[in-house]
């Protein structure tokens, strides 16, 4: 069963079977949805305010003594992109009930530089 709903980026959350969460209004949204012990994460930013520049999502999961990180980046082209929002970063984690995931998305321009990032 897949269920998700809306919060702020910026709180300590208690991990519930799913969420969507989002750092709004702002530069960028961090989307979580669970789907059995899988955590699918998503980074996202709004083309209007970030049309070119750099992404970084970090993920840390800690479960049952064990933690695993990882982190995806790249390049952001929206020049000519519609104004939806855009998805930079998806990954897929195994995080099972009482894991402890938190994910950062860094966004960067030159000297420009913004962040979202949830705990849960």
């Amino acid at each position: 069963m897949r269920s998700s709903w809306l919060i702020p980026a910026t709180f300590l959350l208690a991990f519930p079977e799913s969420i969507d969460a989002m750092d709004s209004p702002g530069p960028c949204e961090i989307s979580f949805v669970r789907s059995g012990d899988v955590l699918t994460i998503e980074g996202i930013a709004d083309p209007a305010l970030w049309p070119q520049g750099q992404y970084m999502l970090r993920v840390e999961v800690r479960q049952r003594g064990n933690i695993s990180v990882s982190s995806q980046g790249g390049r952001i082209d929206a020049r000519g992109s519609a104004a939806a929002p855009m998805v930079l970063s998806r990954t897929q984690v195994s995080a099972s009930a009482g894991s402890d995931v938190t994910a950062e998305l860094i966004l960067r321009d030159g000297p420009r530089q913004a962040s979202c990032s949830v705990k849960g």
